[in-house]
């Protein structure tokens, strides 16, 4: 698919993305997309791009193409929510999105990926920008440490040497504290949802 002289999408870049959301089907958040009520999934995308001029023109063609795609494979209508990464990935949405405002986007895709209201603002109070968690991964693992548990429910993981951070391990959110109940719930929710599925394929 040509967009210019100098540039194209590179079309293995699309049909890699596609085979890496459906060989992920036995992870949790997907499976709770595809097959659970979760609204929102992301999607990473990698090498897009080859020698291109406009970035975001052939950004907007390959994520609207790859949602095309989806739609079609998974029988359901998923609309494109594009992450402040842009490049990198995009989001899956199971309905509509209309206005998202720049202040309250963390809260309103929170709510898409069926995060806990007092999870997203203790995100927001915790001051990250962008996609960086490591600020909340760090407060939640000094929470850990504090806290009688023994293992880490949600499997958060930081490097300090870097400062980067897994983004809330499986379950995609730094919970506001460990032994938060809602965040529990969700948790279990997909968890449950997983194991229904993995049991279906005989897998369990």
């Amino acid at each position: 698919m040509k967009i210019n002289k100098l540039g194209i999408i590179n079309k293995n870049a699309i049909f890699n993305s596609v085979v890496l959301l459906l060989s992920q089907r036995n992870n949790p958040l997907t499976n709770s997309f595809i097959f659970g009520d979760k609204q929102c999934l992301e999607v990473p995308i990698y090498n897009v791009f080859n020698k291109c001029v406009n970035k975001e023109k052939v950004n907007n063609l390959f994520s609207h193409f790859f949602k095309d795609i989806m739609s079609y494979l998974l029988r359901k209508e998923v609309y494109l929510y594009k992450t402040k990464l842009g490049e990198s990935e995009i989001c899956l949405v199971s309905k509509s999105v209309i206005n998202l405002k720049e202040k309250s986007s963390y809260l309103e895709l929170g709510n898409l990926f069926g995060i806990p209201k007092c999870c997203i603002q203790r995100y927001i109070q915790d001051g990250n920008k962008d996609s960086d968690s490591f600020v909340s991964a760090e407060r939640y693992l000094k929470q850990i440490n504090k806290s009688n548990l023994e293992d880490d429910p949600f499997g958060v993981i930081i490097n300090k040497e870097i400062k980067f951070s897994s983004g809330g391990g499986k379950y995609n959110f730094i919970p506001c504290n460990p032994k938060c109940k809602k965040a529990l719930k969700s948790k279990n929710k997909i968890d449950n949802i997983n194991r229904e599925v993995l049991e279906e394929r005989g897998i369990l």
